[in-house]
């Protein structure tokens, strides 16, 4: 195996048992048994537990980013970017869980400086999120009532709720999971007049 599948089959591997038992209580030598290799070996492909998680979060981040750039290209009205937007965020939450569960959970625990990026980039996808709640609010159909970085915050943070509960194996399915999601989300911010006509013309 190349030094690069080796490094993806660390990467995979930690993020098993990161998902298990949280970033704080894995140890290197966890990760190293898990691939079966020795402790000493595992530092030929890692410099150290934190890179691992900063490349998992990373990982996530380019996820996330290609939604937003998606949401760029669509030449679609403002609630339904909105719309392609919440349903791109929960393919990433849903296909990647591991890796969307250790990005939610376990960013804090990097070190100061990656901690400062990290957070850089989550806020400049959350306002991505709450610029297209503005350009909905302008023509009245999204709820005005509300800040628009509120709103998404608390969208955000609901959406990112589902990793608590939702096993792929279990009674829904992951379509079924985030169309549920999205249409709660819409049904709380949509003006009610606009939220009929939406959904009139999604039929």
């Amino acid at each position: 195996m190349n030094g690069g599948l080796r490094r993806r089959e660390i990467i995979r591997k930690a993020a098993d048992i990161f998902y298990q038992k949280g970033y704080a209580e894995t140890s290197t030598k966890d990760i190293a048994e898990a691939v079966g290799i020795l402790k000493g070996s595992l530092y030929a492909h890692i410099s150290s537990k934190e890179d691992i998680l900063l490349v998992i979060i990373q990982d996530v981040h380019g996820m996330f980013e290609e939604n937003v750039l998606a949401c760029e290209a669509s030449q679609a009205g403002p609630l339904d970017r909105v719309r392609s937007f919440l349903a791109g965020h929960m393919r990433v939450a849903l296909s990647e869980m591991k890796f969307h569960q250790i990005y939610t959970r376990d960013w804090r625990s990097l070190s100061e400086e990656k901690y400062l990026a990290v957070r850089a980039k989550r806020d400049e996808y959350e306002r991505y999120l709450a610029g297209l709640l503005a350009k909905a609010q302008k023509p009245g159909l999204v709820r005005a009532d509300t800040d628009c970085r509120l709103l998404a915050m608390s969208i955000l943070a609901a959406l990112n709720s589902v990793h608590f509960w939702y096993r792929a194996d279990g009674e829904f399915s992951a379509a079924t999971v985030a169309d549920t999601y999205c249409a709660i989300v819409l049904e709380g911010i949509v003006q009610r007049d606009a939220l009929r006509a939406y959904h009139s013309l999604s039929r």
